[in-house]
């Protein structure tokens, strides 16, 4: 953490710099070129890592996007703003932003609905708020290539305007690969370990970094940078803190708390796991031990120290299921709505007759049946349409 503060807070002008922030949904940091993933399909948002400072090993703090989103706002994690399970946010900025005297001008951008030319990132970026925070909703049909024009514009039109400028660029959360679908409802890398990508006045070029950072300190470091040291309020010191609370919203198991440092990641719902590091990387499976003692001991220490936590009930914490043991319906769960979407509709039946069957009283079913009952409406609705009236003839032919 030392060298994370070090490398974003070696500036510190007399007035705040204006700042963009631009952060993304479902990005894992293995699906950029800058981070490995070549041939490339991300060449804008390559550059913005050779820039300035590339962070190896930044994670979000939650497996949703809502949370993480929140923690960005805040600077805090989600025992401590209480937003926990996803849906729409409602917390305020938090004192990087007050302390700094930045007023944030924010601006939503759907990538599969993005058009060049956007009057209100134009509005944004023209504002004297100081920092404009733009969120970028890629959703799970949008490409890469898609996502990444979207980002090079942005960049373009707000480097127009502000040649001395701040910026920085982080993942929210990462997103399952389509091979290990499971792991939505688990902490492990597909999920966790996101881009973070810093530039600007002060600013290191073409530089990495391979500390265990926390994208819930983003704001923070970014106040530093501007000139404004503020305390640590996430409780990281060379270890990061993550929960998961999709196991429980849809199937009513244990929520699972995690921390990640240099040599892996501890993972806590019903049992303990270890998932050991190689490299920037933390291994998809645990090793196969019965207990981790003194992890389970230090995961305790660090949600003590977060405080008492709020956003879930004490109910939450008794449940007797871990999340693993659900693998197989989030598989199931995701076969439905592929079924769905390709129009087989008697195959999302059957495949929600087995997850009724198998898991019954798992809070995802009732949206499950949402979908397939509409979906049935929607066919019934399109034969009805292409059946003649009763009592109506077509005209004969001549």
């Amino acid at each position: 953490m030392t060298l994370w503060l070090a490398v974003l807070g070696c500036s510190t002008p007399s007035e705040p710099p204006p700042a963009l922030l631009i952060a993304v949904d479902q990005l894992r940091a293995d699906e950029l070129g800058s981070y490995g993933n070549l041939p490339t399909d991300t060449p804008r948002i390559d550059r913005l890592g050779a820039r300035g400072t590339q962070f190896t090993r930044a994670y979000a703090p939650s497996a949703s996007v809502g949370p993480s989103r929140a923690s960005l706002k805040t600077g805090m994690l989600p025992p401590q703003h209480g937003h926990r399970e996803e849906g729409p946010e409602s917390v305020e900025y938090g004192e990087w932003v007050r302390r700094v005297g930045w007023n944030p001008c924010e601006v939503t951008i759907d990538v599969s609905e993005f058009k060049k030319v956007n009057s209100v990132l134009d509005n944004c970026v023209s504002d004297r708020s100081r920092i404009t925070v733009v969120w970028v909703v890629r959703g799970e049909q949008s490409s890469l290539a898609q996502l990444d024009a979207v980002v090079g514009h942005v960049v373009e039109t707000w480097d127009a305007t502000h040649p001395d400028s701040m910026g920085a660029m982080v993942g929210l959360t990462g997103r399952a690969d389509r091979l290990r679908v499971s792991s939505s409802v688990l902490l492990v890398d597909d999920i966790l370990r996101v881009p973070l990508m810093v530039w600007g006045p002060g600013q290191a070029v073409k530089w990495e970094v391979d500390e265990v950072v926390s994208i819930a300190a983003l704001g923070r470091t970014m106040a530093r940078s501007a000139g404004v040291p503020l305390a640590d309020t996430v409780g990281t010191s060379g270890r990061v803190y993550h929960e998961s609370t999709v196991g429980y919203s849809q199937f009513g198991t244990r929520p699972l708390t995690a921390f990640t440092r240099a040599e892996g990641r501890y993972v806590e719902g019903l049992y303990g796991r270890w998932y050991p590091a190689k490299g920037e990387v933390v291994r998809q499976f645990e090793d196969p031990q019965s207990g981790y003692p003194e992890a389970s001991r230090e995961l305790s220490e660090l949600i003590d120290a977060l405080g008492p936590g709020t956003g879930l009930p004490e109910t939450a914490w008794v449940q007797s299921v871990d999340p693993a043991e659900r693998a197989q319906a989030v598989t199931l769960v995701s076969k439905l709505r592929s079924a769905l979407g390709r129009g087989r509709l008697g195959a999302a039946q059957r495949i929600l007759a087995r997850l009724e069957g198998e898991f019954a009283g798992a809070p995802i079913l009732p949206s499950l049946r949402t979908e397939v009952e509409t979906q049935s409406e929607r066919s019934e609705s399109s034969r009805s349409d292409a059946v003649p009236a009763a009592g109506i003839r077509s005209p004969a032919a001549p």
